[in-house]
């Protein structure tokens, strides 16, 4: 039986339909499976037990570089953690950066005995200045020294924070750990909403890939010291990725937690939020074993929906319609999976103020259409740190070849904070209330940007 010409065109275009949106199934599915791990893995209580452990002797490390938006309150809560043997060292980028007189107001204030304050000596145009802080403390760690958590400066834990980290590290077996941060804007602007869902469905992807976040991070000090973990270091970009491209190559065992998250309520815009996300993907580029999977996701994703389903919509409305129902599957499932993940959160961690906030209906109204951006964004963002040979980072410019730093040069002196929302905007009340916006119950204040549009 003969068919017309016309008949099998139509059929072709149909398939082609198809085919797009059962990409759009495959990708359902992953991320279903995906979310439901780190659903399961949210406690239902955030107590450490403390029977039977014994607590080793801590070296919090915090690097500084410029002012970060709650460096004050960081500074004091890691002066205060419920830890019997700890001390917190501060590494600041010079003596006219413009983080020094906090961190010497912190150091009066807690005494040199919980804050030792230390400037960059470590001097490098190989590595970012914030591994150049990292290396400066790590030549300086007290012999009795066990496990070095890390820290960033806009991250305010609560006293539970450092004893959670190292109870994740009871099984001598385990080398690292890291928590999860977890944004809970208070504004329902294009580019909060679309942060919140990439980073929602980020978090998985850390489980799976274990990529681990260095704003949240313990390792034990015995690694610390090794030769090769120093070097890899002085040749690196991102600690983080560093910690875990290391740990991959040698063998050893490190998770993302499931049970210590960080809440961020800051605002940014599209301008900060693009060169923070090049930054996250481009720390995975340049070390983490697992960027190939995620290139080829994002570009996957990109891909049906930036290329495929334009170039249906000019074959026949049944293919396109059936392309953009898979398109429709994909993102309702998608916005299902973060409202679940955000409920879930919000039950667990109920002491985080952060995470109640009231949903406006300009949150719902913008839902879809955030999530829409971020099917895009993610894509090009992960494109451009694929190609990128240049990033600026906090005042300082880094040129990179062959997945290394080859050069860094000073672009501005010193780092004005700008804020990243209008100052005419009304403030929520709790956070009128001072109620607690970042870290394991932090305090909470409208968040500048630096300069750059970098705030990680």
């Amino acid at each position: 039986m003969e068919f017309a010409p016309w008949t099998g065109m139509w059929i072709t275009m149909i398939w082609a339909g198809a085919v797009v949106f059962l990409i759009f199934c495959g990708l359902t599915v992953a991320v279903v499976r995906e979310v439901t791990v780190c659903l399961n893995r949210i406690p239902t209580s955030t107590q450490v037990s403390s029977a039977g452990m014994t607590w080793p002797r801590v070296q919090v490390i915090l690097s500084l570089k410029g002012l970060d938006p709650f460096l004050e309150r960081c500074l004091a809560r890691l002066a205060a953690q419920d830890y019997p043997h700890y001390q917190v060292t501060v590494v600041v980028d010079s003596a006219s950066d413009p983080a020094w007189e906090q961190a010497l107001a912190a150091q009066r204030t807690f005494g040199d005995d919980v804050i030792q304050l230390l400037v960059r000596t470590h001097r490098s145009t190989h590595c970012t200045r914030k591994l150049s802080n990292l290396l400066t403390a790590f030549d300086r760690l007290p012999a009795d020294v066990e496990i070095v958590a890390l820290c960033d400066g806009d991250a305010v834990v609560d006293a539970g924070w450092l004893r959670q980290l190292v109870n994740g590290l009871k099984d001598h077996d385990m080398a690292a750990v890291s928590g999860n941060r977890w944004y809970s804007p208070t504004t329902s602007g294009l580019a909060e909403l679309s942060r919140l869902y990439w980073n929602a469905l980020a978090i998985p992807a850390t489980h799976q890939h274990r990529i681990l976040w260095a704003g949240s991070l313990a390792i034990r000090r015995s690694i610390v010291d090794e030769p090769g973990f120093r070097e890899a270091f002085s040749h690196g970009f991102a600690d983080d990725t560093v910690i875990a491209a290391y740990l991959d190559r040698t063998g050893r065992a490190y998770e993302v937690l499931g049970s210590t998250y960080v809440v961020n309520a800051e605002t940014t815009s599209i301008r900060g939020y693009w060169n923070f996300l090049v930054r996250q993907m481009l720390c995975v580029r340049l070390h983490h074993p697992r960027w190939r999977p995620l290139f080829w996701h994002a570009m996957t994703v990109g891909l049906a929906i930036v290329v495929l389903l334009p170039l249906l919509s000019l074959t026949s409305l049944a293919s396109f319609s059936c392309g953009a129902a898979g398109l429709l599957l994909y993102g309702a499932t998608l916005l299902m999976l973060t409202t679940a993940y955000e409920i879930r959160l919000r039950r667990a961690f109920q002491h985080l103020e952060t995470l109640q906030v009231p949903v406006s209906w300009q949150r719902v109204a913008m839902a879809l259409p955030a999530l829409l951006f971020t099917a895009v964004f993610y894509p090009a963002a992960t494109l451009a740190a694929a190609l990128t040979r240049r990033h600026l980072w906090r005042g300082v410019k880094y040129r990179l070849a062959g997945g290394r730093i080859i050069d860094a040069v000073d672009r501005e002196p010193r780092l004005p904070l700008v804020h990243a929302a209008s100052s005419s905007a009304p403030e929520p009340k709790f956070l009128q209330m001072g109620m607690s916006v970042s870290g394991l119950g932090g305090d909470a204040q409208s968040t500048p940007t630096l300069a750059d549009g970098t705030a990680r």
